[in-house]
């Protein structure tokens, strides 16, 4: 599901089949690559498509990882976790109403606190934000909460100020963009109830 988002989302490169595998280039903060691959003997073969300009890799699931820290020097690597939520069970309901999306203007201050600023850029957050969904909470006019969606429609890019945590800020602002996500038409539908991924840089 993060390859088709994608896919709509941002311009494509390029898009090839080999077995059942899938490699997918397209641009949006740098020009990434998606794999779409059931098992290691599909992976040799498609490892076969990659090339030195091939640097920036979404979707990477944990059992691919050792073919792709091998030979290179990894810049970073981010690492994500999908979760199911059973039909039975019912999101906390958030205050929407005073949980407002985030502002343009709050991109560079987004940016400065992030954790992850090795990873993302000012205008990569700009244009999230403008696309939607975000959310941010305020405290006497200080953002000090704040999620987002990434590119390719996954929930991410979720902080809370050190000074304001246990306060069950993350848990409402993932309680609102849930829906939102799923009013979009944007929900995920993993293998298995719980599943890493990976974003990988390397040189």
């Amino acid at each position: 599901m993060n390859m088709l988002y994608f896919m709509e989302n941002n311009p494509l490169h390029s898009l090839e089949k080999i077995g059942n595998s899938i490699v997918l280039r397209g641009d949006s903060d740098h020009q990434w690559v998606y794999i779409s691959t059931p098992n290691e003997n599909e992976l040799n073969k498609v490892m076969s498509l990659l090339t030195r300009d091939d640097r920036f890799f979404a979707v990477i699931e944990d059992w691919m990882l050792p073919r792709f820290s091998g030979g290179r020097r990894v810049l970073w690597q981010m690492s994500t976790m999908k979760l199911v939520l059973p039909e039975h069970e019912k999101l906390r309901e958030s205050h929407e109403s005073r949980i407002p999306p985030l502002l343009i203007g709050d991109a560079q201050y987004v940016y400065e606190n992030s954790l992850y600023q090795g990873a993302i850029s000012p205008d990569y957050i700009r244009t999230r934000i403008k696309n939607g969904p975000s959310a941010g909470i305020r405290e006497s006019g200080k953002l000090v909460a704040w999620a987002m969606t990434h590119d390719d429609s996954a929930l991410g890019l979720l902080h809370v100020l050190k000074d304001y945590r246990r306060r069950g800020y993350a848990s409402e602002l993932t309680a609102l963009l849930i829906p939102c996500c799923e009013n979009k038409g944007r929900f995920h539908l993993p293998i298995s109830k719980r599943q890493i991924l990976n974003q990988w840089a390397w040189r």
